[in-house]
């Protein structure tokens, strides 16, 4: 039910994120937890879009099994 994707991490400098991100691949859990009950609430939920990566990626994990897929992202220009 949690998947981990690992960084893709070529270059060792420090504007990369390296530490894996954790997926649900179970929606209905993962809407639970956010208490997410309808189709509305979802669109207006600021974690639709991690909600929709979750989703794509067990979708692509189901049609590749033999593949290992990693993530490329940079850290926010904001902040620290």
């Amino acid at each position: 039910m949690v998947n981990l994707s690992h960084p893709f991490i070529s270059n060792t400098g420090k504007r990369l994120v390296k530490t894996p991100k954790v997926y649900l691949s179970d929606s209905e859990i993962a809407n639970a937890l956010l208490g997410i009950k309808t189709f509305e609430q979802l669109m207006g939920h600021p974690s639709l879009g991690s909600l929709w990566e979750s989703c794509v990626l067990t979708n692509l994990k189901g049609h590749f099994p033999s593949y290992n897929f990693f993530f490329l992202q940079d850290k926010p220009w904001f902040g620290n």
